[in-house]
């Protein structure tokens, strides 16, 4: 959402950069999720 308000309006409550880095970390953070659970293959019928 606040990207969106930066981008039509060119002001936003928090910078762009900061926006970017938390939802890097927060990609980063589902990824070892998902990995994780991926190797641990709970509820897999082999």
């Amino acid at each position: 959402m606040n990207g969106f308000r930066y981008g039509f309006l060119g002001t936003s409550d928090v910078s762009p950069l900061t926006c970017v880095l938390v939802l890097l970390a927060l990609m980063a953070i589902l990824l070892g999720v998902n990995i994780s659970l991926l190797n641990k293959g709970l509820g897999l019928k082999q």
